[in-house]
């Protein structure tokens, strides 16, 4: 029944010969209806949406892997190999650090199309690959195409492969996965060597391009997927040795060339993750993002502690982060995942299913990863074992279980309809797949009735009210159990084309309702208003925000946003990696891993993941930042100055912007003057200083606006002891109120000078709205202890600080012993912030030292201006930029940058491509016609 999605009813031979084998390669209408969905479907996710202005760049998509892929394509086009980004980090590897997938050919399309084109592209290359990929991978197991375009499309379009968008490395890779299955799946069934290169070569490609996508974790899921596959086909064989041997040898052969393809992406890789902040290998990084054991709840009701925060429903509120537990591939997969050990029969061969029973355990195992006893294994495995985020790996059931749903359907298709008063066949199965239905009912049954015993399982407490909330948007999943399991005991009473009709449309509304309420933001709530408050938020209109790149301050910026308070408006402003788009240089990035000595000294990324928006206060603090040539600081003002009334609540909940006492306190000394930032202009009407006097004195408070105008209040006269000081602004011009120089003239510090000498408290100042704000927020002692910042401007809601003193791009410093009078840079070429060439002029030598990180691949070369033979120069360390001793005279200092690894492994990857070559030529060109060239399926068993 080829022209129809049905496969042939159950009394069908199970043993399908070679007449058989060839009516499945003939294209029917089902099969094209189905074909059709899986082409159409990422043409609507994707390319319509690209074509309408909103192309799909959720997340870590739109701040990090779209912004590096443009720079790939950027470079490719200039002629240069994308080896380098010194926008980020201050320079670092761009192959090497994974994210920007430079090696991953679809990524080369940025070169030549517009780059959301060429998005749009890849991310519809990536549904095709999944769905198309599987779709072929289960057709070939002789699976009805009605079973198979469903398994396509549950894991292709929902579950983790959905919700991962997020990551487009790692779901572009783990979509090579269906393919390489189906190779392994044609050597094993190979009978002629046209056959078996042709399969062979399938296996070799898509493993390469699993390991370019630039994800560790999408290798990690396709060793979980093929690996055991390979060894149950190997088991299969167990009895026929010369098959056993044939497989074994082309998957060798397969993995060989794929690793010689990938090693251009895995040898520099490799090497950056050496050098990074994640080099070691910790229990405490491998334990991160581990799915806790109650939390597979999730698998049978994906909005359990909250959805994506659709038409108005709560959002997900737990500790962790929804997108990293999604892995929902509807209820029916799960069902049938149970019901299909009913099928199983003693004296006869297992089924072929079996092995994706065991894969889909052996993916739950990894999610769960530090949450099971056997982490101290786990944690031992090769490239797994040294990687975090360990749910991630429920990619791996997903695919398994995507596989038995379609064998499960085609099963449940295939019987005949029971009549009343007939025998129903495998009673087994109807009665596990009844108890599994009955199980995932019981889920949200339960949290429709009260929540408190799953709190307690999920180790979750819901907010006052949050649980009421709630509970109506368990309702869908209620409603499809109960679907699920009337389709499991009255199923096969319908007619067979009813019973394909029902299976199709509760397997759609499944996906969709799994995509509205825990996937896609649909029509949601109005949020909350900003971390100060209405009053503290209506005080200062907040303008647009700009590009930084556009603000006309030459050099790096840093931003320092570690709670991510604004991140949106942070993108728009340039925040790394999206200043690879919008222009700029930044001290930090966004990518995965950066050299470990510049994150440790910069506090700029942790191994444990936090990476976007950070900075060590103390690196602000001490000057280390000034080695870097910055510029331009922008922040959030909740990190200078926190609302009085919500300091209490923001300590105990551990927020980032909760006070920091010690940051609010100053000491005082004769002569000397200390400041306080407000982040903001801000009009104050009064200053609260609490201060203990050591020596008696006067101290005077000032009002800095933003020009640099400082109104200086009357001086108080302190005795020794604890007093407060307490001024009410009001005739000091430009702060009292009415006019122009009311109100609108805005104060961005407060200062406090005079001959008394002690310690200050924590200044409290009110604002025109009288809203007391308390002046300890985390960067504010940095800040003043660095002197190098001043404040500048507002960005949107952004607080904008310039250097005053920051330290040149290139410089020269003395020699030990030596003067450095007469040296001097005569000129450089390339970027302004990351020179080529420095021309160095000195008469005793000298140090010649660049703002540009100081990690490995950094090779130097001396030109003597007189024309003598160059010579290379030893690159040295200092504090984290580069440092290079150039001799005496005149010349030219160039640097090159060489990634460690390349050079070896281009050479691989020529030979990998020879050999893929042969491989498919002797595939093309073996004669087609010999008898016996196509392989001859044996039996399956479902």
């Amino acid at each position: 029944m080829t022209g129809t999605l049905l496969p042939a009813t159950e009394a069908a031979p199970t043993t399908e010969g070679p007449q058989a084998a060839e009516g499945h390669r003939r294209v029917g209408r089902g099969e094209l209806v189905a074909l059709a969905v899986l082409v159409v479907v990422p043409v609507l996710a994707f390319a319509v949406p690209a074509m309408l202005g909103h192309s799909v760049l959720p997340g870590d998509d739109a701040s990090q892997n779209f912004p590096m892929r443009v720079l790939v394509g950027k470079q490719l086009a200039a002629g240069h190999l994308p080896l380098l980004d010194l926008r980020i980090w201050s320079g670092t590897p761009l192959l090497a650090g994974w994210n920007a997938g430079a090696a991953y050919p679809f990524t080369w399309l940025f070169a030549v199309l517009p780059g959301t084109a060429a998005w749009a592209v890849n991310l519809m290359v990536m549904g095709w690959a999944a769905g198309l990929g599987l779709y072929a991978f289960l057709r070939a197991n002789r699976l009805g195409p009605l079973a198979a375009v469903l398994g396509a499309s549950v894991f292709a379009f929902s579950g983790a492969m959905d919700a991962q968008v997020v990551h487009f490395g790692l779901v572009a890779g783990v979509s090579w996965v269906p393919l390489q299955l189906l190779g392994v799946l044609l050597l094993d069934r190979a009978t002629t060597r046209r056959a078996w290169c042709g399969a062979a070569a399938l296996v070799a490609a898509s493993a390469a391009l699993t390991l370019l996508a630039g994800e560790p974790r999408a290798i990690d899921v396709a060793a979980a997927v093929s690996g055991p596959y390979v060894l149950w086909r190997l088991w299969r064989r167990r009895h026929e040795p010369r098959a056993a041997l044939r497989l074994l040898a082309g998957v060798v052969l397969a993995g060989v060339v794929a690793g010689c393809l990938g090693a251009v992406q895995l040898l520099p890789g490799l090497h950056a993750v050496r050098q990074s902040q994640r080099a070691s290998k910790t229990f405490n990084l491998f334990d991160s993002g581990s799915y806790p054991l109650s939390w597979l709840l999730l698998l049978l009701v994906p909005n359990l502690l909250g959805g994506s925060g659709s038409f108005g429903a709560p959002s997900f509120f737990a500790s962790y982060n929804l997108t990293e537990v999604t892995g929902y591939v509807g209820l029916l997969p799960l069902v049938a995942a149970v019901a299909l050990w009913g099928r199983v029969r003693r004296g006869r061969p297992w089924p072929e299913w079996v092995a994706f029973e065991w894969i889909a355990a052996l993916g739950v195992l990894l999610a769960l990863g530090g949450s099971t006893p056997a982490w101290h294994l786990l944690i031992r495995i090769p490239l797994y074992g040294g990687q975090r985020l360990q749910s991630r790996n429920i990619l791996v059931a997903d695919l398994a279980l995507a596989v038995l749903l379609a064998f499960w359907v085609d099963g449940f298709l295939r019987r005949r309809q029971v009549v009343d008063g007939a025998r129903r066949a495998r009673p087994a199965e109807r009665w596990l797949a009844a108890l599994a239905a009955l199980g995932a009912l019981s889920v949200p049954a339960l949290a429709l009735t009260d929540t408190r015993p799953l709190e307690h399982v999920l180790g979750v407490v819901h907010k006052e009210g949050l649980a009421l909330q709630l509970r109506p948007w368990f309702l869908p999943s209620l409603g499809v159990a109960l679907g699920v399991l009337a389709l499991v005991v009255l199923g096969d009473r319908l007619p067979r084309w009813w019973r394909a009709g029902a299976t199709a449309a509760l397997v759609t509304a499944d996906v969709a309702l799994f995509a509205l309420t825990s996937l896609f933001l649909v029509a949601p709530a109005n949020g909350p208003v900003g971390p100060l408050g209405a009053a503290a938020a209506a005080d200062v209109p907040v303008g647009p925000t700009v590009p930084v790149a556009d603000l006309g301050v030459p050099g790096r910026f840093a931003v320092y946003d570690p709670g991510l308070l604004d991140g949106a408006e942070a993108q728009q402003a340039g925040a790394p990696d999206a200043n690879l788009l919008a222009g700029g240089w930044s001290l930090q990035g966004y990518s995965a891993i950066v050299n470990g000595t510049y994150a440790a000294a910069t506090g700029s990324h942790g191994a444990m993941g936090a990476g976007q928006d950070v900075l060590s206060v103390q690196a602000v603090a001490d000057g280390v930042l000034d080695q870097l040539d910055p510029s331009v600081l922008i922040t959030p003002p909740q990190y200078l100055v926190v609302a009085a009334a919500r300091a209490k609540a923001l300590t105990a909940e551990g927020a980032t912007q909760a006070p920091v006492p010690a940051a609010g306190q100053r000491d005082l000394t004769a002569g000397g003057t200390v400041a306080w930032d407000l982040g903001e202009p801000v009009g104050v009407t009064a200053v609260d200083l609490p201060v203990t006097v050591s020596r008696a004195g006067t101290l005077q408070l000032g009002l800095e606006r933003a020009s640099g105008q400082v109104d200086w209040l009357p001086a108080a006269s302190l005795v020794p002891g604890s007093q407060t000081l307490a001024e009410t602004v009001g005739g000091v011009p430009g702060t009292g109120s009415g006019g122009q120089d009311g109100p609108g003239a805005r104060t961005v510090a407060i200062l406090a000078r005079g001959t008394a000498e002690g310690r200050t408290g924590v200044p409290e100042v009110r604002d025109a709205a009288h809203v007391p704000l308390d002046l300890d927020g985390a960067l504010q002692a940095a800040l003043s202890a660095s002197g190098q910042w001043r404040y500048l401007r507002q960005d949107g809601p952004f607080a904008v600080f310039q250097a005053t003193h920051p330290d040149p791009p290139v410089r020269l410093v003395a020699l030990p012993g030596r003067s450095l009078a007469g040296a001097t840079v005569t000129g450089t070429t390339g970027p302004a912030l990351a020179p080529w060439t420095v021309s160095v002029r000195s008469t005793q030598g000298a140090v010649l030292i660049r703002s540009v990180a100081a990690i490995e691949g950094w090779h130097v070369t001396w030109q003597p201006a007189d024309g003598g033979p160059a010579r290379p120069l030893a690159l040295e360390r200092r504090g984290i930029v580069q440092a290079v001793q150039v001799p005496p005279g005149a010349g030219t200092v160039r640097f090159v940058f060489r990634q460690p690894g390349f050079a070896t492994a281009s050479l691989l990857g020529v030979l990998g491509l020879v050999a893929l070559a042969g491989l498919v030529a002797l595939w093309l060109f073996l004669d087609r016609r010999r008898p016996g060239s196509e392989p001859v399926p044996g039996p399956t068993a479902r």
